[in-house]
């Protein structure tokens, strides 16, 4: 909205105190509107502020307890950081977007890291049929695939991600986990 788009006007010209009361006056004048919330958050993540990021999707789900992208994000963030609760969150995303390849991918990864991999790598197949062109999916997929044991489908996955241009960190990522197997 809005407010959003003026935040990122103050931001860019170089106002971030004003951009930072700007938007947490819009916040107490709009108590039940997680727009501005779930936009600080997102930068938050973005700029590796992980720990606002966690509390900004928090304040968002307080209002809206089912908004699919803080549930997904604060997912991510948690299982990143082998929290359980990402888990928690994971799923409760994939109940109300459950062919959403963001949400099947952090789903997938988060069952993946409690030790669910096949079920993860089901997940994370689906995720990788409904989006093909996004690299990292088929990554996580391979981890899966390798810690569920079938190493035939991992390296199936990863020789794709071997073609991707040199320059490419998913590529790094896929050969280092090719040469493992």
């Amino acid at each position: 909205g809005v407010a959003v788009r003026t935040y990122g006007a103050l931001r860019a010209a170089g106002k971030a105190s004003d951009a930072t009361a700007m938007a947490n006056k819009w916040i107490a004048d709009h108590p039940k509107d997680p727009t501005m919330p779930l936009f600080l958050a997102e930068m938050s993540q973005q700029g590796k502020d992980l720990a606002a990021a966690k509390s900004g999707y928090e304040r968002v789900l307080a209002i809206d307890p089912e908004n699919v992208v803080a549930l997904n994000n604060l997912a991510w963030i948690l299982s990143e950081s082998k929290d359980p609760k990402g888990l928690e969150y994971a799923e409760r995303a994939h109940q109300l977007a459950p062919f959403n390849p963001s949400i099947l991918d952090t789903f997938g990864l988060a069952l993946t890291r409690s030790g669910q991999a096949r079920r993860g790598a089901e997940l994370l197949n689906m995720a990788a049929s409904i989006a093909p062109g996004q690299p990292e999916i088929r990554l996580h997929l391979a981890q899966a695939l390798v810690q569920s044991g079938d190493k035939a489908g991992a390296r199936k996955q990863l020789d794709v991600l071997t073609k991707l241009d040199k320059t490419s960190p998913i590529r790094v990522e896929a050969e280092k986990l090719l040469g493992t197997l």
